[in-house]
């Protein structure tokens, strides 16, 4: 009996697989169509494995936003400027490399918090089904889940799709964001492992790169111009692939004493080597070292092999400091001025000082082999831009607008007051409008905030687009820098609010 109903079985199979023969012949012309889309689609997926050639012009600009300690304001400082970016008319790629998802949760927060199905729950609405129910990767830990397992002996990356933020600016950009994962901190243990283990596990190797090929690939697949990863604070083996295989970094600091330890802490990090280190000895020396002498070369022949770059400091950026009225609230020639507390300005000048003294390591920095490799501008590249160097600027407290931005999940510059994003809670846990007096003073602001990152956004691009000269990368010239060598420079951001003056 078991025989004969064994038997049926293979029967019905063969019939169902005589049918889906027939169907796919029918339909060759439409599937051959479906397959050059989806080829076209996905036209990056491998383009980064061993052996194949990326032309560098087409390649996006990653930027990493870093400081080993936390509540400097990177996060906020990524949401901003990635946004500004985006309106220039660049298509812009985020990615939360941190555990915490601060990035990720603000970025999408109106849309897991509206939909009921998932509200206020962001790991469940990150790891939704997609259409006809089947499995969306959204996240950078999942593209390396199969890395990071090694199930059935799979040494791929798995493909993802960004979340999309904004579909398009009126300058033509667009704003997408490879969200965060709560066990993003596995990567930095695996990564630990697999760092000591290649030589004995070869297979070990395809991690490493594969961080690196993970985020470019998503990258090509929406054509970005341009990639800002959100690190998290430390100093791991995670943090230390994604600076390493990264164009250039941005720190943002706050003008207090833990910054200013933690900016002279980056500089030891990437170019200490007291010991003279070489290959994986330099792991807990110098960044550089150990990525040019032991990485690149133990991932060569790997799928995925670590790319060999150095990483330009683009400069700091002072972030949420706080200002008072300056002369007791008299007005001086008519106007109503603040200033930084003086605190804060000895604590931003310390921090100046000895970036200036130290990042002489960056740009002199030569490899224990003696190749120079430089990974600092020149102070002629900020000069020539009318800008102190290496400070690319300076952004104040936010105060009630970072939590109205929050509220929204907006950028404080893009706060609307036609969408009415102007509110305040009512006392009972309600929103309520503001008072219709105080809107224009905070539609002022968000204006001149807007005019800082702007300024922001103008010094970074400047100075990428000096470094790589016409064609050989994704960013332009901006126009108000093509406009200063015609006559006159753009002016600078005002550092301080006036309500006389910018409303």
């Amino acid at each position: 009996m078991a025989t004969k109903r064994s038997g049926q079985k293979v029967e019905v199979q063969e019939q169902r697989l005589q049918l889906a023969d027939r169907e796919e012949a029918v339909d060759a012309p439409a599937q051959k169509k479906r397959d050059k889309k989806a080829r076209k689609s996905s036209s990056f997926a491998g383009s980064l494995e061993h052996g194949d050639l990326v032309d560098q012009s087409k390649q996006p600009v990653s930027i990493c936003v870093w400081v080993p300690k936390g509540g400097c304001g990177k996060t906020t400082f990524t949401f901003h400027i990635s946004r500004i970016f985006a309106e220039r008319g660049y298509k812009v790629l985020m990615v939360d490399c941190d555990s915490q998802r601060d990035l990720s949760q603000i970025s999408l927060r109106k849309r897991f918090d509206e939909e009921t199905e998932y509200q206020e729950d962001y790991t469940r609405y990150i790891t939704r089904e997609g259409p006809n129910k089947t499995s969306v990767n959204r996240t950078l830990y999942q593209m390396l889940q199969p890395l990071i397992s090694q199930n059935l002996g799979e040494y791929r990356i798995a493909e993802a799709n960004p979340e999309v933020i904004l579909e398009k600016t009126d300058k033509g950009g667009c704003l997408h964001l490879l969200a965060g994962h709560h066990e993003t901190d596995v990567i930095d243990s695996k990564l630990a492992s697999h760092e000591s283990t290649i030589q004995t596990f070869p297979q070990n190797a395809e991690l490493i790169g594969g961080v690196y090929a993970a985020i470019q690939r998503v990258a090509q697949n929406m054509k970005a111009d341009i990639i800002i990863c959100d690190l998290a604070p430390g100093k791991g083996p995670f943090t230390r692939a994604l600076m390493m295989s990264s164009d250039y970094y941005i720190v943002p600091v706050k003008p207090d004493f833990y910054s200013y330890e933690a900016v002279t802490s980056i500089v030891d990090r990437m170019t200490r080597n007291p010991e003279g280190a070489t290959g994986f000895a330099a792991e807990n020396h110098c960044w550089i070292e150990y990525a040019h002498t032991y990485l690149v070369p133990m991932t060569a022949k790997c799928k995925y092999p670590f790319p060999k770059k150095s990483p330009k400091f683009l400069g700091y950026v002072i972030t949420d400091y706080s200002v008072h009225i300056a002369n007791n609230g008299q007005m001086a020639q008519g106007v109503v001025t603040e200033q930084t507390a003086r605190n804060r300005e000895r604590w931003m000048n310390a921090i100046h000082t000895v970036v200036n003294r130290r990042v002489t390591d960056l740009v002199n920095f030569s490899l224990t082999n003696g190749d120079r490799v430089s990974s600092a501008f020149e102070v002629a590249s900020y000069n020539a831009l009318n800008v102190v160097p290496y400070l690319v600027g300076k952004v104040r407290s936010f105060e009630t607008l970072q939590s109205i931005s929050h509220i929204w999940g907006v950028p404080v510059p893009f706060l609307d007051k036609d969408k009415g994003h102007f509110v305040r809670d009512d006392g009972f846990g309600q929103l309520e409008p503001m008072n219709g007096r105080d809107i224009p003073t905070y539609v002022a602001k968000c204006d001149f905030f807007k005019r800082i990152f702007d300024q922001i956004a103008w010094t970074m691009l400047s100075l990428i687009h000096s470094d790589n000269g016409p064609g050989r990368c994704r960013i332009k010239e901006p126009e108000d820098l093509l406009k200063s060598k015609l006559g006159g420079r753009p002016p600078p951001s005002p550092l301080f609010f006036n309500a006389d003056r910018d409303m």
